[in-house]
């Protein structure tokens, strides 16, 4: 098996579409992920982190601070992403291969304005919510979530939702690659 190197996607869901957003050159601005959690649309770890007793203060952001530009990288598909709001704008102005952000339903905060400042391509999952780009639950998930203290809202979607937000994704998806990544012949 060879691996075509001028042909390289990447992709990834929430924190994962936040770090594949970063190697296309993407930056986090770290006084913005450090307030994160204090502002009115707090990233979804804000609540993993006061579950687990821990203060975001004392999280060394360097992790999402740090340049991860990487050249091979030829397209990047972003599911969800967090921390668009805190995205500088002018490290995606000049990225090193196309974005697609396939948002929400509702879209998250900062997505409107890295489309307007960097011309980054938005494209909504209609009616889908963060849990809808997760596997189709079982017929009792949410049962089974609840008995053993998860969050039942995990399965909220039906499994005919659930699995028209994966087909909408999966046409998009490869829309976007057929276009960014064509085949040579």
């Amino acid at each position: 098996m060879r691996i075509d190197e001028s042909r390289v996607a990447v992709a990834g869901v929430a924190l994962g579409g936040t770090a594949a957003m970063m190697l296309a050159g993407g930056m986090i601005d770290e006084g913005a992920y450090a307030r994160n959690c204090w502002t009115a649309h707090p990233s979804a770890d804000c609540d993993w982190f006061a579950t687990g007793g821990i203060d975001p203060a004392s999280v060394d952001p360097q992790a999402l601070t740090l340049p991860r530009r990487d050249e091979r990288v030829r397209a990047v598909l972003a599911i969800a992403p967090e921390y668009l709001a805190e995205f500088r704008a002018s490290s995606l102005a000049e990225r090193s291969a196309p974005v697609t952000i396939f948002g929400l339903d509702q879209p998250a905060p900062g997505e409107a304005r890295l489309a307007a400042q960097t011309g980054i391509e938005v494209l909504p999952l209609q009616g889908a919510d963060l849990y809808d780009l997760f596997a189709l639950c079982t017929p009792g998930g949410a049962k089974l979530l609840e008995e053993e203290g998860g969050d039942p809202a995990l399965c909220g979607s039906t499994a005919e939702e659930r699995g028209a937000v994966h087909d909408q994704l999966a046409e998009s998806a490869l829309d976007v690659l057929g276009r960014a990544l064509p085949l040579p012949y």
